[in-house]
């Protein structure tokens, strides 16, 4: 197995991360002064330590924590700045993969938890058309808490400091159960709760009743086991579709009078991101079907 392209994408993500801890959530390289944007969005950070965590349990190379990249230098975004497309400037500060990883976890401590101990949601998360969910700083994800504990759980024994090690390990059981207390929606789990909290993925909202991903990570993040079987079924029941050999991100497309989510309502009903087939997020349902012991599914 050659480790190297994945070794390397880890060190483009670290030298695409601003110090403050949060990262670009694209760039543009090879024309010219490289240029990328920085936004608001809740879940790009983290996927650095999560492929940390992959790369060195797949391949045992830990060597790679000690790998230093330097930080991007740049002002942080106004309060009314929802986004900004920007020169990217390396700056002179360098850290290891282990910091950069640890600022990122820092980054999303201090964005904090809403009214229902659930992660802000910002301006997107893995969804980022849900981008006016939580422009106004109080909606919710479900997902995202499902992500975070997961990732924070899976990153811990890789931190050199026991207390570091023992904050994500509390941080990841808080939002566990944040997720079961405030998250669950009966026969299933919600996705996201607005700024004004209105309810994204629940059985009472006329458009969104039901979003992929919160069950899928609720599977792989380890939540109630009876739940999770019950969030699968519904998974299955609305969200599957094998006739046409596909699996909605979510049911049914935001259409006509619905609380605002973002440009997600601008898509026509059943394309990308408004009820189409995300393969990726598709594979996840795979790998929950699968770590819930049904292989048939």
């Amino acid at each position: 197995l050659d480790s190297k392209p994945a070794r390397e994408q880890i060190g483009r993500a670290c030298a695409h991360q601003f110090s403050a801890g949060d990262v670009c959530h694209w760039w543009h390289a090879g024309f010219g002064v490289e240029h990328g944007v920085r936004t608001r969005i809740s879940d790009d950070l983290l996927w650095l330590p999560w492929a940390v965590c992959e790369y060195a349990q797949k391949t045992g190379d830990t060597q790679i924590l000690s790998a230093e990249y330097p930080f991007l230098a740049g002002e942080e975004l106004t309060e009314h700045e929802h986004d900004r497309y920007q020169p990217l400037t390396p700056g002179a500060e360098t850290g290891t993969v282990l910091e950069h990883c640890r600022r990122a976890f820092m980054r999303v401590l201090a964005r904090g938890v809403g009214a229902h101990g659930l992660l802000h949601i910002g301006t997107g998360d893995w969804n980022d058309a849900f981008d006016r969910v939580g422009a106004q700083g109080r909606g919710e994800s479900v997902w995202l808490s499902e992500f975070l504990s997961y990732t924070a759980r899976l990153y811990a024994p890789l931190c050199r400091e026991e207390e570091e090690k023992r904050a994500l390990e509390a941080m990841a059981d808080r939002l566990k159960r944040a997720v079961e207390e405030s998250g669950w929606d009966g026969e299933w789990y919600l996705r996201a709760i607005d700024d004004d909290g209105n309810l994204l993925g629940s059985a009472s909202a006329r458009c969104c009743r039901i979003d992929l991903i919160a069950q899928a990570w609720a599977a792989l993040n380890g939540q109630d086991a009876a739940r999770v079987r019950r969030a699968l079924d519904s998974a299955d029941q609305y969200l599957v579709d094998r006739d046409a050999y596909l699996v909605r991100l979510l049911d049914p497309p935001f259409t006509g009078d619905c609380p605002d989510p973002g440009y997600i309502a601008a898509y026509p009903a059943g394309v990308r991101e408004n009820g189409g087939q995300y393969t990726h997020a598709a594979t996840w349902l795979a790998a929950a079907f699968a770590k819930a012991g049904d292989a048939n599914r």
